[in-house]
């Protein structure tokens, strides 16, 4: 084990105890965060995944931003019909 790295785990354990007792006193929205992010870290998954999941729990939030939410979404669409493209270059 890394120096410092025993504290790391502490904050996790710490962290994932707290958020698993409050989850069921969020919002709908802010509890499929919580949940969403104690089942899957951020270092484990792919960032465009989690870009993707992340857009539907944002238009989930009734406070959301509209102008936002379509720009993620083109951005989103955008760069997978780029990685479509090339992956049909590649298979070529």
């Amino acid at each position: 084990m890394v120096h410092g790295e025993d504290i790391l785990e502490e904050a996790l354990a710490f962290t994932i105890t707290h958020l698993e007792s409050i989850a069921n006193q969020l919002s709908h929205s802010q509890a499929i965060q919580v949940k969403h992010s104690l089942r899957q870290t951020l270092h484990k998954n792919l960032p465009r995944l989690e870009a993707r999941s992340f857009i539907f729990i944002y238009e989930e939030n009734p406070s959301h931003d509209e102008n936002l939410l379509i720009l993620a979404k083109l951005d989103f669409n955008m760069l997978q019909s780029l990685h479509q493209k090339e992956f049909g270059n590649l298979c070529k």
